[in-house]
């Protein structure tokens, strides 16, 4: 654009103050083009770092052109998906179970207890360690060690009881409100996910059409039928649609693979996602 408002320029077809605001918007991209580099050189840096790639190997990442508006995921099977699946609802299901098992501790260790000890062996006394081991004499003891039985214990037993009691409903209520939060995120996963694809198809339309309209804008400048003001209109429509139809690209599969990790099943192919972590060490 720069080059092409310098020939009109020359012809006097473009101001002075039309030509320096090229040269601007040039000095803006190429200081855009650094950014944009700088920012890339550090992605890549952290994605070999994370799948444990040397730091001069090169990843090229290429866009996905088109994407499967087959996939619909249903609600109701995410949700039965994750309920079973998910590490953190077996997390909140241990917790449960500790406060459930805390509370018999608690019971049981407030009732009758008694320690009894039992002994049986053999008895000789001798002068010489020979004569010890001749003819011995049968020994049985029993004794009861203690015993203590609670009579008055002035509500100490059934607050510890009411307090174990009050921790786990504690839990259970924590538990509950989690589940709920995480079923609603599984919900609002699903349904943002269902309607990305319209979302992406028509980013992409609109990303072509913007295209279209500046090549047929940047034609009508160069035969001088339209100013700088309109193609930098233009211009910033096709910058605008592009990074629209990227973002919507990356929130479809950002989407999938939230819920792919929230319900650990793989919608498109109908399966579980498991892995066998016998034959990873073995291999």
């Amino acid at each position: 654009m720069y080059q092409i408002g310098k020939g009109r320029y020359q012809v006097g077809t473009v101001t002075q103050d039309e030509l320096l605001n090229f040269e601007l918007n040039l000095m803006n991209s190429r200081l855009a083009l650094i950014r944009a580099n700088q920012g890339l050189i550090r992605a890549r840096s952290d994605l070999n770092s994370f799948l444990g790639f040397d730091k001069n190997v090169v990843i090229e990442c290429i866009m996905p052109t088109s994407i499967s508006s087959a996939i619909q995921i249903n609600i109701d099977d995410a949700i039965q998906k994750s309920m079973k699946n998910n590490p953190n609802i077996l997390s909140q299901n241990e917790r449960v179970l500790e406060q459930d098992n805390n509370v018999s501790l608690t019971k049981a260790n407030n009732g009758l207890s008694a320690n009894v000890s039992v002994s049986a062996g053999l008895n000789q006394t001798g002068l010489t360690v020979s004569n010890a081991y001749q003819n011995p004499n049968r020994f049985q003891n029993i004794g009861v060690v203690g015993l203590s039985v609670p009579i008055l214990d002035w509500g100490r037993r059934k607050g510890q009881i009411l307090m174990a009691k009050s921790n786990r409903e504690v839990v259970v209520n924590s538990v509950k409100q989690e589940r709920v939060d995480f079923e609603q995120s599984v919900i609002m996963n699903v349904m943002e996910f269902n309607l990305q694809a319209d979302q992406v198809m028509n980013s992409a339309r609109a990303d072509t059409i913007a295209q279209r309209g500046f090549e047929v804008t940047m034609r009508r400048f160069k035969i001088g039928k339209l100013d700088i003001t309109k193609l930098n209109l233009s211009r910033n429509d096709v910058e605008n649609a592009r990074r629209a139809y990227i973002g919507s690209l990356r929130k479809y599969w950002t989407s999938y693979y939230q819920i792919r990790q929230l319900t650990l099943f793989d919608f498109e192919k109908g399966t579980d996602l498991t892995a066998d972590f016998d034959k990873i060490l073995n291999q």
